[in-house]
């Protein structure tokens, strides 16, 4: 009977053997799946991400495009205040008297707004 246990046991052991080192295969064959899709999954990534350079280029072009737009602008005002100037002196032209008026007005005003 001792004789059969030990048999039983050395068989059981053999058998414990074998599972583990299955499930051993298993967990390595899973490990190198998963290894082999995250490297996957980080080349995606990696290609659809844009490049430094792509975004240097972006960025450079926006700056590009914010000073084009700066430089109308700047044109459109320098054009509007002289539009704006001639307007006025044309109204002085008219009017001295009213404009003498109205700078010494002004002069008052400001005048009593820098006293406080």
């Amino acid at each position: 009977m001792i004789k059969m246990n030990s048999e039983i046991a050395d068989m059981n052991i053999d058998e414990l053997r074998a599972e583990f080192l299955k499930f051993r295969d298993d967990v390595a064959a899973m490990k190198s799946r998963y290894v082999d899709a995250a490297g996957a999954a980080i080349d995606d990534v990696t290609a659809q991400a844009p490049s430094y350079s792509d975004i240097r280029g972006l960025i450079e072009s926006k700056i590009s495009d914010l000073e084009d737009e700066l430089r109308k602008l700047s044109k459109r005002v320098k054009h509007e205040s002289k539009h704006a100037m001639h307007k006025v002196e044309g109204e002085v032209k008219d009017r001295p008297l009213t404009a003498i008026a109205l700078a010494f007005g002004v002069g008052l005003l400001g005048a009593q707004l820098l006293r406080r």
